[in-house]
């Protein structure tokens, strides 16, 4: 039977790099002490909704904002310790997120775009077309010709201007055409429509 002497101990410290602007790099290193050998277990949770079970994770941090960390240990014999550090990752620029409705129809499709940001003075909407960029929080957008669209939305502020993810396609369908077709017959007899 092995009895621990201590207890486990989480502890991590974290490097950014790339910036202080989105895209940010972080790379978390493990400082955990375990209180006996053998296999351990890590689960990290990076305040943005996604996670790691590697001891020496690396991040990107795609938006601006401050983020929470927690790292769980596991050591052999199922003890657990666990630590998170409040806003231990900040990322500087504008935070914000946009919509774009509708998300498919027949040519041409109109397709009206809104940003909601509290603090982002830069708007730049690349409709995905190859057309011009357009440049303030709302947006309207036709689009003419049948296929698939990925929009993104660029903002910015005196500091930071980076892209937020994309968020969907819009489809764009041709018109259905209407044609029918009968077999000829003679006069007074029924006839056959075929779509």
């Amino acid at each position: 039977v092995v009895v621990p002497s201590t207890k486990d101990t989480a502890n991590f410290i974290v490097h950014l790099s790339n910036g202080d602007c989105p895209p940010v790099t972080a790379d978390f290193i493990d400082m955990s002490k375990f209180s006996t050998p053998g296999a351990h277990q890590w689960h990290w949770d990076f305040g943005d909704g996604s996670f790691s079970t590697l001891q020496n994770p690396s991040k990107v941090y795609y938006l601006a904002g401050t983020f929470t960390v927690t790292l769980k240990i596991t050591d052999i014999l199922g003890c657990t310790s666990t630590i998170s550090i409040p806003n231990v990752v900040k990322i500087k620029g504008p935070t914000g997120k946009y919509y774009f409705d509708p998300k498919s129809g027949c040519i041409p499709v109109t397709v009206h775009f809104w940003a909601n940001s509290n603090n982002a003075t830069k708007f730049e909407w690349d409709f995905g077309d190859g057309s011009p960029f357009g440049h303030t929080d709302t947006a309207t957008h036709v689009y003419n010709n049948p296929s698939t669209y990925i929009p993104s939305l660029i903002i910015g502020d005196n500091f930071c201007t980076y892209g937020l993810p994309p968020i969907g396609d819009i489809i764009t369908s041709s018109v259905p055409k209407a044609d029918f077709g009968y077999d000829s017959t003679c006069s007074g007899q029924p006839i056959t429509l075929s779509d």
